[in-house]
């Protein structure tokens, strides 16, 4: 929210200097044009670094309140507006946030948001916090309560003093209250941190710092929508270096704590799937009156609750279907597969809907064939009871039927292989129903899955048209993807793009597609850097090119081909050396096969250019290897 707040402070800072209507209609246009005139008094020196041709609209935040709009007053209409935007409904982050509190994972939260969504989210769940919002009430936090608490770091919607602007944000850093609240973490086992990117310059950012560095042993759980930890303050990258410190990307606030509640054993909140229990439970607070009338009033509240018990009892099929969901929301994926039937998803969409995620999670996560195979027919019955898909349903059977091609008994098999065109389909029918603007990640999901899809059915499955597609696709992915230049997600991205550039090249014998995917690869290699086999495959797949390039260009071009084999072979020694240097995500009898390979495709090379010492040297390496796959 502070980064819109900011976007919005920054177009009615320019209407009040008179900017033309064409300059406050884009906030972007705004700030360059405020900046253009000198408007932004100071910026330099409270936000240091700060570009704005490219704005971190976070750290704007506070430095646009203290400069521009301190009045108490016109904050608070401010936030309430932003707040008033945002329809206030409780998402289902705030309703797994409660049943978390209630059944005791969590017994605090610290928020920096004014708004009143994760107190309504513990208010449903049937607890009532203690709410500190004010310096005063943090003076009075617990570091192990023995009632949960709601704690706004920066102030509520209905506090008389905001902490909006930067001079009031380094203010906390220093305020004993607010450093009594963060050095209480010495007595939590877990911190866990959602959707705070810590774009201020000091005041919690400070104060995590200093609990991180009193506290070493303190785990930290940091989770981010972005998919790198560049988006992250530097100072909080820092931080996360640490003993205990662990980031979390890419991660939906909703689907992050859907899949956290899921892994706890968790179904469906109570008040959602008993709503007449809940009333029961309020009756019972209600002292009995003295007064009659006041009397009357709650034997009727009790009598009304008995009426909608008596009404027309659900039918047995939509009980199962009831008892399905909740089982599914709590991760019991085979009590799903029971209760709803094969004949009830032939009829039901629903049912379809249910017993197919379930059947596929299963499969997955057995990499059974025979399941995956059962998901994908559920999802077959899905879409012919007229199924509403928006493209999300779509995305998840082709994943389905992606991870049904690499099931065990099925790679390179006539199954495998029509799974695999299946799936391709299928994510591209997705990422052509799914609005990317209104859900980024799902169509991310989707134009990836289609490009790896692709990629997967190897050069002899892939036809041209498929590949181009698939190029087109991962083109428009790269503009869409965030994060820096370290983002995963990004390079992964781009890695398979240059992949897919080999496969057209080799079918249309292109030598500008060759060239494009060496410097893609070239450049990935020099980012991708960790010490996973993920990376020394980066430096596998840029030899590949270099290869591709040299048997395409060796009869117009020999002394030119001549230099790209060589690059491809020494290519191959250095991925053969990655492989041997001690991996992370995978074991010792995997990575000596994977440099086994790359030095024996070296070791063709170097016959090739005649190079018989480099070809010995290579032998010798073979030679080790080998004695150590024996053993």
């Amino acid at each position: 929210m502070a980064s819109e707040i900011a976007k919005d402070l920054t177009r009615e800072l320019a209407k009040l200097q008179s900017a033309p209507e064409t300059e406050t209609l884009d906030p972007s246009r705004a700030l360059i044009w405020l900046d253009e005139r000198e408007y932004l008094t100071d910026i330099a020196r409270l936000l240091p670094n700060f570009d704005v041709g490219d704005p971190n609209w976070g750290r704007l935040y506070g430095y646009l309140f203290e400069q521009f709009f301190r009045s108490d007053n016109k904050q608070r209409a401010i936030i309430k507006a932003a707040i008033d935007r945002s329809d206030g409904k409780v998402n289902w982050a705030h309703i797994c946030l409660g049943e978390l509190v209630r059944c005791h994972y969590a017994h605090t939260v610290l928020t920096t948001n004014f708004d009143q969504l994760v107190l309504q989210g513990i208010i449903l769940a049937g607890m009532i916090p203690v709410v500190a919002d004010g310096l005063s009430a943090l003076s009075r936090v617990a570091s192990l309560p023995d009632h949960p608490q709601v704690v706004h770091l920066h102030g509520s919607m209905y506090t008389y003093e905001l902490r909006n602007s930067v001079g009031d944000t380094f203010a906390t850093q220093d305020d004993l209250s607010m450093q009594g609240t963060m050095f209480g973490l010495k007595d939590a086992e877990l911190l866990v941190v959602v959707g705070y990117s810590g774009s201020e310059e000091g005041g919690v950012v400070t104060l995590l710092e200093r609990a991180c560095a009193a506290i070493p042993n303190l785990m930290v759980f940091w989770v981010l929508f972005e998919d790198s930890i560049e988006a992250l303050n530097p100072r909080v990258r820092k931080m996360l270096a640490g003993r205990n410190k662990f980031a979390i990307l890419n991660q939906d606030a909703d689907k992050f704590f859907a899949q956290l509640v899921r892994g706890l054993g968790f179904g469906a909140p109570g008040w959602m799937t008993d709503p007449l229990a809940v009333l029961d439970s309020r009756k019972k607070l209600i002292a009995d009156p003295t007064d009659p009338v006041i009397a009357r009033l709650k034997r009727d509240f009790g009598l009304g609750i008995g009426r909608l018990r008596s009404a027309s009892a659900p039918s047995a099929e939509d009980m199962i279907l009831e008892q399905a969901t909740i089982d599914s929301l709590g991760g019991r994926d085979s009590s799903v597969v029971l209760g709803v039937t094969e004949a009830m998803a032939s009829s039901d969409p629903d049912a379809a809907r249910l017993r197919a995620i379930s059947l596929g999670r299963l499969g997955s996560t057995a990499k059974a064939s025979d399941l995956l195979a059962a998901s994908v027919k559920a999802w077959a019955a899905f879409f012919e009871a007229g199924g509403a898909d928006d493209g999300k349903a779509r995305t998840i059977l082709a994943q389905t039927l992606f991870d049904l091609a690499e099931a065990p008994g099925n790679q390179n098999g006539v199954q495998s292989k029509e799974a695999f065109r299946r799936a391709m389909e299928t994510f591209r029918a997705a990422t052509e129903e799914i609005n990317p603007t209104l859900s980024r990640s799902d169509w991310i999901e989707s134009a990836l899955g289609f490009a790896e899809s692709v990629a997967e059915q190897g050069d002899e499955g892939a036809a041209v048209n498929d590949l181009t597609a698939a190029i087109e696709i991962l083109d428009r992915a790269l503009t869409v993807l965030t994060g820096g230049s370290q983002s995963r997600q990004k390079l992964a991205a781009e890695e398979r793009l240059g992949i897919l550039l080999c496969m057209r090249a080799r079918q249309s014998k292109s030598e500008a597609d060759y060239h494009r995917a060496i410097d893609i690869l070239e450049d990935v290699s020099q980012r991708a850097v960790a010490p996973e086999s993920w990376s020394a495959g980066v430096v596998r797949n840029l030899a590949v090119a270099f290869r591709g390039l040299a048997e395409l260009i060796q009869h117009d071009a020999p002394d030119e081909a001549k230099d790209s084999y060589r690059r491809a072979a020494d290519l191959y020694q250095e991925s053969a050396r990655l492989y041997l240097g001690g991996l992370r995500d995978i074991d010792e009898g995997e990575a000596l096969q994977a440099a086994m390979w790359a030095y024996e495709e070296a070791e063709k090379l170097y016959l090739v250019l005649k190079d018989a010492d480099a070809a010995v040297l290579i032998e010798g390496e073979l030679r080790r290897i080998r004695a150590e796959l024996e053993k």
